[in-house]
């Protein structure tokens, strides 16, 4: 897969207003229409659902230009996927507070074309038995990543490895599982396998997706945490299907990985603010990778009794 290109543009200021009245701005479209210096027609992006057809308007040097939602978390995230005749931009609008009351950052990430479009997810190249696919999802982090963040190159071929790895096994469950299966709940009230999907999906597309890319282009980010038990009951996890979450998960961990592979351990030592704690980017990795793992561990647990 090719990488992805850098950022061609990122901007931030600190605003005297709380997030929730910025979130409130920028979801309006005539303020993204403004920043863009394009045309669209009236919209509320905050409550426009997210398989709505796109906005059709007018680009600065009046190509037709459609805009497409591609993710948000209120009040801290917003992704829009601008789409013209000659080219495809995703752009991310982060928000958070500070000292000054809020602090806008907008990047600008162009799509390789072949990542601008919806994708079939992998399929996995061999079926594992039942009882080998719960052993591979509770397969221990490498030694290696035991000791701290990522600190040597053996390391980051480690995590990257790892990571790869989860989508292959979240492939697996897509061919495994059929439609209605995945449902059960455990006792303690835990997720089940499709909640566990859904969640994957929506942090990888709040949080993972977007943090390697600004850790690359930007001095100092302040990358904001994902409220995933809000976005569980927000999203109604238990009530939807899931394998339109699968294949989600599936095509952004490709962007992730395709990023992150750009972070060599420069980038990796560079300071962030993370969930509100000054950290660096080898950090936010440990971090990734933890909750990679521990969803894999409670999803091995679950497979295969609960997939029936």
């Amino acid at each position: 897969m090719s990488p992805l290109p850098p950022p061609s543009a990122v901007l931030s200021s600190h605003l005297d207003a709380s997030p929730a009245r910025v979130w409130a701005r920028v979801c309006d479209s005539g303020f993204i229409a403004g920043y863009l210096g394009a045309s669209l027609p009236p919209a509320d992006l905050a409550t426009r659902p997210l398989d709505a057809p796109p906005l059709q308007g007018r680009s600065p040097n009046g190509q037709p230009l459609d805009l497409r939602i591609h993710s948000r978390l209120a009040p801290t995230s917003l992704s829009l996927q601008l789409r013209t005749a000659s080219e495809t931009t995703v752009l991310h609008l982060s928000i958070s507070a500070d000292a000054q009351g809020s602090r806008l950052t907008l990047l600008h990430q162009p799509l390789h074309p072949a990542l601008a479009g919806p994708q079939a997810p992998p399929e996995p190249a061999l079926a594992l038995p039942a009882a080998d696919l719960a052993q591979a999802l509770a397969r221990p982090l490498p030694a290696v990543l035991l000791a701290g963040p990522p600190a040597d190159a053996a390391a980051r071929q480690a995590a990257l490895a790892y990571l790869a790895d989860t989508a292959h096994l979240v492939a697996q469950l897509r061919s495994a599982m059929g439609p209605r299966q995945g449902y059960a709940q455990p006792a303690d009230g835990g997720f089940s396998l499709v909640q566990h999907l859904w969640h994957l999906a929506d942090v990888e597309a709040h949080g993972w997706s977007q943090r390697f890319t600004r850790l690359r282009s930007e001095a100092h980010p302040v990358l904001p945490g994902v409220d995933g038990d809000r976005l569980a009951v927000e999203g109604r996890y238990q009530q939807r299907p899931w394998r339109g979450a699968a294949a989600r998960f599936l095509r952004l961990r490709q962007r992730s990985l395709a990023d992150l592979r750009q972070c060599d351990l420069a980038v990796l030592g560079r300071p962030v603010q993370f969930g509100g704690q000054p950290a660096t980017g080898a950090e936010v990795l440990a971090a990734m990778l933890a909750h990679d793992h521990e969803h894999r561990c409670e999803m091995a647990a679950l497979w295969p009794a609960a997939a029936r």
